[in-house]
């Protein structure tokens, strides 16, 4: 991710460095944003030789520029959005002779009903989330990532919401 945002930045200063010679003009003494990239203006080409000595002097429409470095941040904001996507937690109920059922449920924090009329004594899941179960007396189980928990009194679940973490 750090190796794209990286490119993006080389990218982005290079097409910075290329558009229209209006409005305003860019200095620096260090070179930074100009030694990634070469550019040409009125047939020459330019490319500073040494960052520490080079002094550059550009012109460029700077409202193109702060839109082309608002969409690389648009960009990275909506990738890192992506990667908290919700997704489902898989939860098995355990009954008190050996039977179980399973139920997945999203992790957006909303409550779901669950129809299976067994009673239930255990509660399960291999991971992924923050879950809440309610029971039909009332009680209220939680479990966190990798966990299995034991009910006080077994009872049929009607309930259920997780969440990430």
């Amino acid at each position: 991710m750090i190796a794209s945002l990286v490119w993006i930045d080389i990218l982005w200063t290079a097409r910075w460095h290329n558009l229209a010679k209006t409005q305003s003009s860019w200095q620096t003494d260090d070179g930074y944003k100009a030694r990634h990239c070469t550019w040409v203006e009125d047939g020459l080409q330019y490319q500073p030789q040494n960052r520490q000595t080079s002094t550059i002097t550009k012109r460029s429409n700077s409202r193109v520029s702060f839109k082309m470095k608002t969409s690389v941040i648009a960009a990275t904001i909506a990738s890192l959005a992506s990667l908290t996507a919700a997704f489902d937690v898989a939860v098995t109920f355990h009954g008190g002779r050996g039977e179980r059922f399973g139920q997945s449920f999203p992790t957006d924090a909303s409550s779901h009903a669950i129809t299976n009329p067994m009673i239930v004594f255990e509660i399960s899941s291999p991971g992924g989330g923050f879950c809440t179960f309610i029971g039909a007396e009332g009680e209220s189980v939680v479990i966190y990532a990798e966990d299995r928990k034991k009910l006080k009194k077994p009872q049929r679940m009607v309930r259920g919401s997780c969440d990430n973490v």
